[in-house]
């Protein structure tokens, strides 16, 4: 993990190598959201009246995965958030994405030799149910390991790995290693590049077994049998929330 980019800066690097990411803007923990910040973030908005607030934490997104979200709240509702979660949250301000127009959400690891694994809801849901998919999820969630993209079954996921299978070479990441990238499939075009495909960051893979003997990390429950089996690889999401396996 040591010199692991934070999330903003891993956001940025999608961007800057041509993937379509949100519109977004970070406000610092404690800052002071004052009359220029807050003009900043009324134009991010670009005059929409739903935008939606994510946070991450200053110096530790392995102990604090999660901070607070709140998601497509009106303009005002989301200004005044921002300036609650700062207090103790580095902040994203960023587009609201309208779930009702979510096709898939989930997350893809993409290894430098081709083969990964991908663990999907397809429908209306967020990023965030992936890992702690709601009981009426459990017909639209689909975990798949695969050898290269061309041997997914799944034709939009074929699509999708394929677009994605450079990424780690793009990001300098070793033969050994791969990148999990959580994204949304939308059935609008939406974000930077005005595209429905969304990456919303990359982040390091990290294997259970070197999460189970960090001392930073409290894990007080068994590692997912499924994780073990496909060898997935975690970082920034608790492995106790992690979804049941599917019978196929």
């Amino acid at each position: 993990m040591a010199g692991t980019p934070d999330k903003l800066r891993r956001i940025r690097q999608l961007s800057e190598l041509g993937y379509n990411t949100p519109r977004i803007m970070l406000i610092p923990c404690r800052t002071v959201i004052e009359d220029n910040v807050r003009n900043e973030m009324l134009e991010l908005a670009r005059g929409d009246q739903l935008m939606t607030v994510r946070t991450y934490h200053p110096h530790d997104e392995i102990r604090y995965p999660e901070g607070p979200f709140a998601p497509e709240k009106s303009l005002e509702e989301a200004l005044t958030l921002a300036q609650q979660f700062v207090k103790e949250w580095n902040v994203l301000w960023q587009e609201a994405i309208d779930i009702n127009e979510t096709l898939i959400t989930g997350n893809i690891q993409i290894n430098s030799n081709g083969n990964g694994y991908y663990d999907i809801l397809k429908g209306k849901y967020r990023v965030r149910d992936v890992n702690n998919p709601p009981p009426e999820a459990n017909k639209d969630y689909e975990s798949v390991s695969f050898t290269s993209s061309e041997s997914i079954t799944n034709s939009t996921m074929r699509v999708i790995a394929r677009s994605l299978r450079n990424l780690p070479d793009q990001l300098g990441i070793d033969d050994t290693e791969g990148v999990i990238i959580e994204f949304n499939l939308q059935s609008k075009p939406v974000g930077v590049l005005n595209n429905p495909l969304l990456l919303w960051e990359w982040r390091p893979p990290i294997r259970p077994i070197e999460l189970s003997i960090s001392e930073s990390v409290n894990l007080t429950d068994s590692v997912d049998a499924r994780v073990i089996r496909y060898g997935h690889k975690l970082y920034g999401i608790g492995l106790s929330s992690l979804p049941e396996e599917q019978d196929d």
